[in-house]
């Protein structure tokens, strides 16, 4: 090999071991067959391997996989329609797979303070509330919500003012997801559709 073959292969050795060090993305077991390829072209131009490292150097599909951040939905939701609107006392039953819950509120609300009052405490669902910033005329109740785990099977009955008003018997199916992709976290499962109750 003649000095002038020897300094060209050097030459793109050294140009391939930057470009490996410069792409972290790159697994380590790519510089070897670089440092291969380098030996059998020393003759060639350096213009001409360049490329052909960078499509080595690329990173594969495995390591540009990425979760996205999304989070679960709730579980399952039973929208009130219309919502509850107007002053009067209301009473929400809730039985839940077997457990009955009462939550009781008053509209209009006296302050985005006013929780509605359930017994037991922390039955794993929300009663819906909106508006409590705006005028008295605007306070709504819109629905029952379950946040991380659905039931089974639910009947939510409500009165006003101690007259019953509606009653519905639900029960949802569920499926579940990944929305981040197949391989991220969190594992969502979600009802199939929500529900409505029809209130007169």
């Amino acid at each position: 090999m003649t000095p002038k073959s020897r300094a060209a292969r050097a030459s793109a050795v050294a140009h391939l071991v930057r470009l490996a060090r410069l792409t972290a993305v790159a697994p380590l077991a790519a510089v070897g067959p670089l440092v291969r390829l380098a030996r059998l072209t020393a003759v060639a131009p350096l213009a001409a391997v360049a490329p052909l490292a960078a499509l080595a150097l690329l990173p594969s599909c495995e390591t540009m996989r990425s979760c996205t951040e999304m989070g679960c939905g709730a579980a399952f939701r039973i929208e009130l329609a219309p919502a509850l609107a107007g002053a009067a006392d209301y009473r929400i039953d809730v039985t839940a797979d077997g457990v009955l819950t009462t939550c009781t509120l008053t509209l209009p609300f006296a302050s985005c303070a006013s929780a509605p009052a359930c017994v037991p405490p922390e039955p794993g669902f929300f009663i819906e509330t909106s508006g409590c910033a705006l005028p008295a005329s605007e306070h709504e109740i819109l629905g029952v919500l379950w946040p991380m785990s659905g039931p089974t099977t639910v009947t939510v009955e409500i009165q006003r003012d101690g007259t019953p008003l509606a009653t519905g018997t639900y029960t949802p199916t569920y499926a579940t997801s990944r929305p981040n992709g197949p391989d991220c976290e969190p594992t969502c499962t979600q009802a199939d559709a929500p529900a409505t109750l029809v209130v007169p």
